[in-house]
């Protein structure tokens, strides 16, 4: 347990967001060219991307019959938005276009650098949740913001938090973990003294759960209770938690097992303070480093699914297991 504070001079807000789509239009730019067509090979082929005229949104490609997305154009001031379909533009919709073969059944919360992202001069201001639930991340103070870094964490889309004030509040929720847990999150923590990667509570040691760091240790903390192993060394990496029914709690790194205990699940309440990169602890910071993907379950997911999981996380942003 760490004494909690309320943090002060964060101007943080909700707002209804509307969901990406797999080949999602970028803001209006001067135009980017006109991408190449593109259903990937044995596909029916997709359509080509437009090129946004002045004050015009670009188009990306649409997908191919059992092909890839199409290949948007190379963007202009804000041109075509997505990353499998198409370039970055500045105040765009940033979208892979694609979805993971993981299981569905439960997600509470998915957050992707590779989609879902939408930014305003570079800067992160909402985080799209792509489990259904609409639980998107938000940041309405542009000074407050995580930066998007397209060739980030192993040379692959990141949001880099600066460790002073950069944070996103998540919506009120998060309530019913009677089925148990299972958390995950692609990070590089660059200053491990203490700090949390999703936080969420009803104020000071109020119904709280945290994944993060204390002592350069990597830690989930329920209430009173903690679990920690292995140590945070600014390096990439899968971090993971599985608290099963029976209260057991698994600790992962890299699809090892770090720390085993057994306590009591998350109390069946709805949250309100809830923050990715942000902290209430009194000592702590806001988190240092990049963040890639955050997946949470509101269950404890299967051996098997679990191998699933690691397996993807890994193969997908490149970590040396």
């Amino acid at each position: 347990m760490r004494t909690r504070t309320v943090w002060l001079g964060l101007v943080v807000a909700l707002c209804s967001c509307g969901k990406a789509f797999d080949a999602s239009s970028g803001a209006a730019g001067t135009g980017g060219e006109a991408g190449t067509s593109s259903g990937a090979s044995g596909g029916n082929g997709g359509s080509l991307a437009h090129a946004g005229g002045a004050g015009e949104p670009a188009v990306a490609g649409a997908s191919g019959s059992g092909g890839v997305i199409g290949l948007g154009g190379v963007p202009g001031i804000g041109g075509v938005a997505g990353l499998g379909a198409g370039g970055l533009g500045i105040g765009g919709l940033i979208d892979a276009g694609e979805t993971p073969p993981i299981p569905t059944d439960g997600l509470a919360l998915w957050l992707r650098a590779d989609r879902g992202v939408v930014l305003t001069n570079g800067l992160v201001q909402q985080w799209l949740d792509q489990s259904g639930q609409g639980m998107d991340a938000i940041q309405t103070a542009s000074n407050l913001r995580p930066k998007f870094v397209a060739n980030g964490l192993n040379q692959l889309p990141t949001l880099d938090f600066d460790g002073n004030d950069d944070l996103l509040k998540l919506p009120p929720g998060f309530s019913d973990f009677s089925k148990g847990l299972t958390w995950f999150a692609v990070v590089n923590a660059t200053d491990a003294a203490c700090s949390s990667v999703v936080e969420m509570s009803n104020g000071t040691e109020i119904q709280d759960l945290e994944i993060g760091i204390y002592q350069k240790i990597w830690q989930y903390e329920v209430f009173n209770d903690d679990v920690t192993g292995g140590m945070a060394n600014s390096q990439a990496l899968v971090f993971g938690v599985l608290h099963h029914p029976t209260e057991a709690v698994e600790l992962r790194l890299n699809g090892m097992q770090i720390g085993m205990s057994s306590f009591t699940l998350p109390e069946n309440v709805l949250r309100q303070q809830n923050f990715v990169g942000g902290t209430l602890y009194a000592g702590c910071n806001t988190f240092k480093g990049q963040i890639s993907e955050i997946l949470m379950y509101s269950r404890a997911v299967t051996d098997k699914e679990l191998l699933t999981i690691e397996g993807y996380l890994q193969s997908h942003w490149s970590i040396a297991f």
